[in-house]
């Protein structure tokens, strides 16, 4: 019974640090890197391209392409905004990379090896 009480306070602390908004930016970003790398995928971006699609086509293009482009520094804002909210000594840095070096390290070869084959 006791430890029901402390699973539901814990979760209830959970909750009570979970801001919605930053899910809402997330989702955001998520869509304008998605929709920057399908225009770039859809839409070579080279000089001897453009001028052979439709105007429209060339409007969508560099709009998605350009709104899309705020989806990193969107990532970086609210990375920042969770992370600078705190005060950090040098036990809690070292915590820190010692708990996600190797997360980081593993998503950055994936990405590589996936984006730059």
């Amino acid at each position: 019974m006791n430890d029901e009480r402390n699973r539901g306070d814990m979760d209830r602390d959970l909750n009570a640090k979970h801001i919605e908004w930053i899910d809402v930016a997330r989702a955001f970003a998520i869509c304008c890197v998605v929709m920057c790398h399908s225009v770039e995928k859809t839409y070579p971006l080279h000089i001897g391209y453009i001028p052979r699609i439709s105007e429209q086509s060339r409007i969508f293009c560099f709009l998605a392409f350009t709104f899309g482009r705020c989806g990193v520094p969107i990532f970086l804002m609210i990375s920042g905004y969770l992370l600078l909210d705190r005060t950090y000594d040098g036990e809690q840095c070292r915590k820190f990379w010692k708990n996600n070096w190797l997360r980081l390290l593993v998503c950055y070869e994936l990405w590589n090896v996936i984006y730059n084959p």
